[in-house]
């Protein structure tokens, strides 16, 4: 597990968590601690006067289609104790707040509560879409998240309880909701409002321990390309990641990142989000945020550590969008995803050496650079043609060794702007990037560095 890596790409609002029906537990009628759905199956087979022998609700609703199993779900949900629920894996993703967008596969409201307890949002803060495939709830336009950058939302992508009839209960109501999201006619905003925050988007499916074909067919849908054409390394992190060795290898055949850790009495996925929720608090939570607006490190992987120690200096003065891909990227891939961050970061660094600049041929120089080359030439069209609009972006270029600032082989465009030597510049480098962005309100200012 690469988490540098994966807590760079969370850092940078690229990783959605889709959410399992495994993260809630409850108090049984003994006190012990038992998976929500696996209690409300058992309660429904009392109520349905046989006997239970692991049926998972969907087998029940499925046999029982004229018991009305939706309604009794939802009363044996609504009876149970507040008390008795267990939800500390649904608090500690909640209290990450580099999650804005999260994708749920239950129907129930424990991540809701989950939310609006650990971020202490109020109500208008928090949007539940709760996905139907008839009706269509309040659903965020593109203007209002915009405005709102810290605006969470919770896609229920099964619908909710709250709306019975809507609710996907069993897998081929499943089926049905998950398809929907591929059909391109008559889609409605609810669909096209998940595509936008999905796309180029890296998903970390969590307590989804659907069975093996069915989870294939999950992935496939909500990444919404083929296994082989997708170029970004999704996570998956299961109770069950060691029983399903036919699934572990179909996925790790397409690159996708199955966590195990080490095992123990609490299970894979909590052992996994207790570690991915210490780490977090340690590298975030403990330096709050001071700026909005992402800041592009671009580099040769050979100056990595250099560039590396840099990121942490602005970490630690509160910069903490500083998108810097440490993967050692083959060609094309991720290559929409740096793509699409060139083109809306506020400050492009491209980070200058000596074997930097002798490696024209490599990612840096053919993807990175020509890409802000070709952002820098819109803006400076937009300002000489539509009268004097600030420039989008700022480019701060930076040396990390002895390159002389006037060497012949740094790109003629970023020769306009002023050369940055790093080794003896570099808390003037950070004033420079702390006043192209913008400071977040109620921000605690911080002494010079």
């Amino acid at each position: 597990m690469n988490w540098e890596s994966f807590l760079d790409n969370i850092a940078a609002g690229k990783i959605i968590p889709v959410i399992g029906d495994n993260l809630g537990l409850v108090k049984d009628e003994k006190g012990i601690p038992t998976p929500l759905y696996q209690y409300i199956a058992r309660e429904l087979t009392r109520k349905l006067n046989i006997p239970y022998t692991g049926q998972s609700i969907s087998e029940l609703d499925l046999a029982h289609p004229n018991d009305n199993i939706p309604t009794t779900i939802h009363t044996i949900y609504s009876n149970i104790d507040k008390d008795r629920f267990l939800t500390k894996p649904l608090e500690q993703l909640a209290d990450i707040t580099d999650f804005k967008f999260y994708v749920s596969t239950t129907i129930d409201d424990l991540l809701v509560n989950a939310l609006l307890k650990e971020r202490k949002l109020n109500a208008p803060d928090l949007d539940v879409i709760d996905y139907s495939l008839q009706q269509q709830s309040d659903t965020p336009t593109t203007e209002e998240t915009k405005e709102d950058k810290n605006r969470v939302t919770v896609f229920n992508l099964l619908g909710s309880l709250g709306e019975l009839t809507e609710c996907a209960v069993n897998e081929e109501e499943m089926m049905e909701h998950f398809i929907s999201i591929t059909c391109k006619q008559k889609r409605h905003a609810q669909v096209d409002y998940f595509l936008r925050q999905a796309k180029n988007k890296i998903f970390l499916f969590i307590g989804c321990d659907y069975p093996d074909w069915f989870m294939r067919f999950v992935i496939r849908i909500l990444t919404n390309e083929r296994f082989r054409h997708r170029n970004l390394s999704d996570y998956i992190v299961n109770d069950d990641c060691n029983k399903c060795p036919e699934l572990n290898r179909f996925l790790t055949y397409f690159k996708k990142n199955i966590i195990v850790i080490k095992e123990n009495e609490k299970g894979n996925t909590q052992a996994f989000i207790d570690e991915f929720h210490e780490r977090w608090t340690e590298n975030v939570k403990s330096i709050p945020p001071r700026f909005e607006g992402t800041v592009f490190l671009s580099y040769y992987n050979k100056d990595r550590e250099k560039v590396k120690y840099f990121k942490g200096m602005l970490r630690a003065r509160g910069i903490q969008n500083v998108w810097f891909d440490i993967d050692d990227l083959q060609a094309g891939e991720h290559r929409k995803l740096i793509e699409s961050e060139i083109k809306k970061c506020k400050i492009f660094i491209p980070m200058i050496s000596t074997q930097a600049l002798d490696h024209t041929g490599g990612y840096m120089w053919q993807i990175e650079w020509a890409a802000i080359e070709k952002r820098l030439e819109i803006d400076r069209n937009n300002i000489e043609f539509y009268g004097g609009d600030k420039p989008t972006f700022q480019l701060i270029p930076c040396i990390l060794d002895n390159t002389a600032q006037n060497d012949e082989r740094i790109p003629a465009f970023m020769k306009s702007f002023t050369i940055w030597n790093l080794n003896q510049d570099q808390d003037k480098v950070i004033a420079e990037i702390e006043k192209y962005l913008a400071p977040l309100p109620h921000a605690t200012p911080l002494s010079a560095p």
